[in-house]
């Protein structure tokens, strides 16, 4: 059976020379015989060789002996001999006293700066309080116990304490907060420094104190070594440790950010053009759905948020071919938004007349159309008679007391070219005084009116045809009033008209029938006129809501097209900029956006048109609208921009004079520039930026369909928890290791025969010759 390195199989004059330089001659007293000496530690204690082959170490002077190969090996490769065989023993009967978990919390414990120096004493306690023994005792048996776990696992003990002394130094460490690397290496170096000078007072002085042989002078020695030790040592890891902080936390960085890069990749963008527009991208991630939800179908990435935008603004604002193809696609997308903004207007409120029938024509239409049939239409209407008792019917009459005197007289002249009887409309005028005896002789029904001057008019109950044609004079007169630049008193009258037709309308079915059937001229040619006027500010949200209580069908239909008609107008009279390469088309949307592109107009719809039509027309407007100014930003460019680049190029063609160039930064540095460039001259800076600009301006342009948008939005948002998480994690990383350092140079746990942890660490990175100075 094959033993350990220091074993031979030979005898003992073999064993001289084969076994290692710590082997010495047996010494008295002899080993037993027929027992072959391996080893003999020259203090009575062998290592011995039996017959068998089995290995006995043997302490003849005090008669302990143990076939364990273990603590043989850990004896002989320790040349400790008897002592170290007696500190095995005393460890190990300390360690059954201690217990496992006592002894290797304790040994950890170590590690933990300030407070190791101070742990067999704190320990002790706690067990004297548990097990009632003397703390003295109690002190010497733990740290024979930790003795012990040093000797069987040093290589263990050490990484246990130097991970505990880090964990709790890099749990306490505090951040930086200076800007540069250097200044928190500064700021590093002193906190460092200081704190290990103070955790080696304090920490050596428990050490030296509560040693085995330990006294007050001692433990004065110990904190002044080691105070010098640890304040050298955090001086030197404080200031190293920023730098390599700062490396690997850009390292995890880089790499946490790889699905940053991927996302980006995935979006549309490759290579340094991902890397210019991911921030970009990031910064308007938190809208980009939103902004994707409102574009529609005009949306590209440029339009999903003000940074992408900016973005698009400085990329086509760039003299390569990425301006170019930029301004091409929002060019092309605004033609498709201006077309598909006309379809909508068509779809909605019809298609326009033709060319040269407007408004005029439209009114025109409505009174031929009508007057046929009017008459027999409105037959049974008119023999109708009014109930004043009725609720209806004195509504009726109210509403028929706000005319004023010159609208009747206007109506008696229509009834009596009509045919019909103007005399209901004759009315007695009397002063205030008679008014009480005149209602008194008037007959049922009778209508006052109150003048100016304060004098009445008492007139006979009306009948539906002066009331209808009353509304027809009140109609005419609208109209003049409106012609006159009168709006408001214009629509006054009109919404009387209107309030009047609705009355009868309820009391009289066969009038509201005859309305309904599309043969009332009047109210076509309101709400031809209403619709006409509806995009004039002068046409207020309160008068449309009055005005189409009388709307009808057939009403609405006339209000559609003379809307759409009055949109062709305005369209129509855009004016093309004879400068730019604008389509008619986009100007033309320019106008009829101008005139729509408002609350009250959005309100005004909805009123005419209804909730569904006017939102139709609304979501259209509004997404045409972005992208028409979007392309009318890009298409205007930048003078200020334009300005600086034209200053860029002209200074890199003309150059800085070579006296200037030599005055500045020297001849020498000057020629050695120069045949620098001559010898690594690549592309100047603005042709690689014109080259990202080209990389960059189809990706942000390209028009995308709702669902590609919203797809590439959901990446933005997915991007930035990316860039959060590598940035969180870079940041970890950063104090991790700078905590690190800071705990690397207050490591002073030790064993009694050893150099200080901070100590071992320095000989490590090569400190060897500032070790020895130190020390």
């Amino acid at each position: 059976m094959a033993g350990p390195s220091w074993v031979t199989n030979e005898g003992s004059e073999a064993a001289k020379t084969a076994v290692p330089s710590w082997v010495t001659q047996p010494k008295v007293p002899a080993p037993p015989e027929g027992k072959e000496v391996v080893t003999d530690f020259g203090d009575g204690s062998y290592i011995l060789k039996g017959e068998s082959g089995g290995l006995t170490f043997v302490d003849q002077v005090s008669g302990y002996s143990t076939p364990d190969i273990k603590i043989i090996t850990e004896i002989a490769e320790s040349k400790g001999g008897r002592q170290r065989a007696g500190d095995i023993y005393r460890g190990e009967a300390a360690q059954e006293i201690a217990g496992e978990l006592g002894t290797r919390g304790a040994s950890m414990a170590k590690g933990v700066p300030f407070v190791r120096g101070y742990v067999d004493p704190a320990f002790g306690f706690a067990r004297s309080v548990a097990q009632g023994v003397s703390p003295t005792t109690a002190m010497d048996t733990i740290r024979e116990a930790v003795a012990r776990r040093e000797q069987e696992a040093p290589n263990t003990v050490a990484a246990s304490r130097l991970g505990t002394g880090l964990a709790a130094t890099i749990a306490t460490a505090p951040s930086m907060t200076a800007k540069t690397v250097l200044g928190r290496a500064g700021q590093a170096a002193g906190y460092g420094g200081g704190m290990g000078i103070l955790e080696g007072i304090f920490g050596g002085f428990g050490e030296g104190l509560f040693s085995k042989d330990g006294d007050f002078q001692k433990a004065a020695d110990t904190a002044v070594r080691q105070a010098g030790i640890g304040g050298a040592a955090g001086l030197g890891f404080g200031i190293a440790g920023q730098p390599v902080a700062e490396g690997l936390g850009t390292l995890y960085g880089s790499y946490l950010r790889e699905p940053v890069r991927k996302t980006v990749e995935k979006i549309g963008f490759k290579k340094d053009a991902a890397n210019v527009v991911e921030e970009f991208l990031a910064m308007d991630a938190a809208q980009a759905v939103e902004s994707a939800e409102q574009v529609g179908p005009y949306g590209s990435i440029s339009t999903l948020g003000p940074n992408t935008e900016a973005l698009l603004d400085a990329v086509a604002n760039t003299p390569s071919e990425g301006a170019r193809i930029a301004k091409q696609n929002l060019d092309e997308t605004a033609l498709a938004a201006s077309r598909d903004l006309t379809t909508r207007l068509n779809d909605v409120l019809g298609e326009p007349t033709p060319v040269g029938e407007g408004i005029k024509s439209q009114k025109a239409d409505i009174m031929i159309s009508t007057a046929a049939e009017r008459r027999q239409a409105y037959g049974d209407a008119y023999d109708f008679k009014i109930d004043a008792d009725s609720e209806g019917g004195a509504a009726v009459l109210t509403s028929f007391g706000k005319v004023d005197p010159s609208d009747l007289s206007g109506a008696r002249t229509l009834l009596r070219e009509a045919g019909e009887n103007p005399d209901l409309l004759t009315g007695r005028r009397i002063s205030a005084d008679e008014i009480t005896d005149a209602l008194a002789d008037a007959p049922e029904g009778s209508v006052v009116v109150s003048n100016a001057d304060g004098s009445y008019t008492v007139q006979a109950k009306p009948t539906v045809a002066t009331i209808d044609y009353v509304t027809r004079q009140l109609y005419d007169a609208g109209m003049a009033l409106k012609a006159n630049n009168q709006p408001t008193a214009a629509m006054s009258k009109m919404n009387l008209a209107r309030e009047l037709r609705a009355a009868l309308d309820d009391v009289n079915s066969d009038y509201a029938k005859a309305r309904a059937a599309g043969k009332d001229a009047i109210d076509q040619k309101l709400a031809a006129d209403l619709g006409n006027d509806i995009l004039s500010p002068r046409v207020t949200r309160e008068d449309v809501a009055l005005a189409m209580k009388s709307v009808d069908e057939v009403g609405a239909k006339q209000l559609k097209l003379a809307l759409r008609n009055r949109l062709d107008e305005l369209m129509a009279n855009a004016k093309v900029n004879p400068r730019t390469r604008n389509e008619a088309e986009v100007v033309e949307a320019l106008a009829a956006l101008k005139a729509m592109n408002n609350r009250a107009v959005a309100q005004k719809l909805q009123l005419a048109l209804g909730k569904e039509a006017a939102d139709k027309i609304g979501e259209q407007i509004a997404q045409t609208t972005g992208a028409l100014l979007q392309q009318a930003q890009v298409a205007a460019g930048s003078r200020t921009n334009i300005r600086r680049l034209v200053d860029e190029r002209l200074k890199e063609i003309v150059g800085e004079p070579l006296g200037a160039t030599v005055g500045r930064q020297g001849i020498i540095p000057t020629i050695a520039g120069a045949a620098a460039d001559t010898a690594f001259r690549g592309p100047s800076q603005r042709e690689r930026i014109a080259g990202l600009a080209s990389e960059i301006a189809p990706v942000l342009t390209q028009r995308l369909t709702p669902e590609q948008l919203r797809r590439q939005a959901a990446l933005m948002q997915q991007m930035t928890g990316y860039i959060d998480r590598a940035s969180e994690g870079a940041r970890t990383a950063r104090e991790l290791a700078a905590g690190a350092a800071q705990g690397a140079g207050r490591q002073q746990a030790r064993r009694e025969e050893q150099d200080p942890a901070t100590v071992q660490l320095m000989r490590q990175l090569g400190l060897d010759q500032f070790v020895n100075r130190m020390r």
